[in-house]
């Protein structure tokens, strides 16, 4: 996640949400789904799709005839998204729900979305990963004494799965057996290299430290031993962003689509919205939770330190109280001020989300994924408030945060410790043991518990300015 001072990473990824998630209670039989396909016209690709129909009449008869409540489906879905979507044409029955033909099957198109947002996910996060590691070269070779990634990409990667289902299958023209998930896949990595793009500047910092006093933030200083004169020691970081090519991309370069298949693509993609009823943003937040802002440091084993036990109790008290996500936050109630000036701040990745953080977040306390890990350090045991920049912990991304750790490793080598971190690329979540996670997921999500085993993470690491015993 972006350090507090850091502007213009969009928290696109939510609303690009795969189409996995899409279709989570988006299939209702009896829906009114039946609406003729635009532009179905005969000629060209469409005469294709109708010679192509009419020598597989018989399959989608069978298929038709199981699909009783959507008999006025355009039939342009059954054949151009055929393993996609329909699990094939060789059978109206799908063995994740043999009880209910195919397309009257939420089971069954969710277990085929699911595919194919696991095979481009896996696509797009090899390709992040590369670029990630492009960029720790880059910096290695560098003069620069710190590194930050700004990488708006966390949690999932960025796509609208169907669209790029859409642009996939028009770009096949007559060739509509050809259609699957490996031929898509293939299509796609194919033109990974180019899927990620960065941007690189350099800017000095002021190093910071913490008065032994007063306990706050203060710049470090440096006296010249021949002159006396003190000056504030500083730091050249080299400060990356990651850029997604985005959907222009997929139509330009991976599926070189002509200007009759761009057209063909929009209508594949409004109906294929249509059919799945486009639940993509309806979130999994439950508004009736209490806006609880208490913070209990009862059970701390040691509030004069910073340490991973106490930050396993400050997580698993913050999911358990249902903090909200509000990007650029790290703990403190978001009141209408605050509300005020993140929106000033960010005003895409908190205004694009208004209407969901005012019926949910509001009057709680929230965190991004890296806020929820500097709000603990940066909370003062005496009063119980947060403030920024405090106990020796600096304002840093989840990039940066990993990038400083001098103990670290990839996922498969974590040791039992709760209170380390775990990370991938732009985002990171708080390890508590037992094969659990609490994160700041994002907007829609606020702070939850996920399994380790979920497979996101691709390393850990132990949180600098955290002691650690186990």
């Amino acid at each position: 996640m972006a350090d507090e001072q850091k502007s213009g990473a969009s928290e696109v990824l939510e609303k690009s949400a795969s189409t996995a998630q899409a279709v989570r209670g988006a299939v209702k039989t009896g829906k009114a789904i039946a609406k003729i396909a635009k532009g179905a016209a005969a000629g060209g690709v469409y005469g294709a799709i109708a010679s192509a129909v009419w020598e597989n009449r018989k399959i989608i008869t069978k298929i038709l005839i199981a699909a009783t409540v959507v008999l006025m489906l355009p039939i342009i879905y059954i054949m151009m998204l055929p393993s996609l979507i329909f699990g094939g044409l060789g059978d109206a029955y799908s063995p994740a729900d043999p009880n209910n033909p195919i397309i009257n099957s939420g089971t069954a198109l969710l277990d085929s979305t699911t595919q194919i947002a696991d095979a481009v996910d896996a696509i797009l996060a090899e390709a992040l990963a590369n670029t990630v590691s492009q960029i720790q070269s880059d910096f290695d070779s560098s003069d620069a004494d710190q590194i930050e990634v700004i990488n708006p990409y966390a949690t999932s990667m960025l796509f609208d799965a169907n669209q790029l289902v859409s642009m996939y299958c028009a770009s096949k023209g007559d060739d509509y057996a050809s259609v699957s998930i490996d031929d898509l896949s293939q299509m796609i990595r194919s033109h990974m290299d180019l899927l990620y793009t960065y941007t690189v500047t350099e800017e000095s910092k002021v190093v910071m430290t913490t008065d032994p006093e007063t306990g706050e933030a203060v710049p470090l200083t440096q006296t010249d031993p021949e002159t006396g004169e003190v000056t504030n020691v500083e730091e050249v970081w080299r400060i990356y962003r990651i850029s997604f090519t985005g959907e222009a991309h997929f139509a330009d370069q991976v599926f070189a689509l002509t200007d009759e298949q761009r057209e063909l693509a929009k209508n594949y993609a409004s109906n294929l919205n249509l059919f799945m009823q486009d639940e993509r943003f309806a979130g999994t937040v439950n508004s009736a939770f209490a806006r609880d802002t208490t913070i209990d440091i009862s059970g701390y084993k040691d509030p004069s330190t910073k340490n991973n036990l106490d930050l396993v109790q400050w997580a698993i008290e913050a999911e358990s109280r249902h903090w909200g996500y509000v990007w650029g936050t790290y703990g403190s109630v978001f009141d209408s001020d605050l509300y005020a000036y993140k929106l000033e701040q960010y005003p895409d990745e908190v205004g694009g989300y208004s209407d969901f953080i005012e019926a949910n977040w509001l009057g709680g306390r929230t965190a991004d994924c890296v806020g929820l890990i500097k709000g603990y350090s940066w909370l003062n045991v005496e009063t119980l408030e947060v403030g920024y920049g405090t106990n020796g912990m600096p304002d840093i991304g989840a990039d940066s945060m990993y990038y400083n750790a001098t103990e670290k490793g990839t996922i498969g080598t974590i040791p039992e410790i709760p209170g380390l971190a775990v990370w991938h690329a732009g985002h990171i979540g708080i390890y508590i043991g037992d094969g659990m996670v609490i994160e700041a997921m994002g907007t829609r999500y606020g702070v939850v518990k996920t399994n380790l085993s979920d497979g996101r993470w691709t390393h850990w690491l132990k949180i600098p300015y955290i002691t650690y015993s186990e």
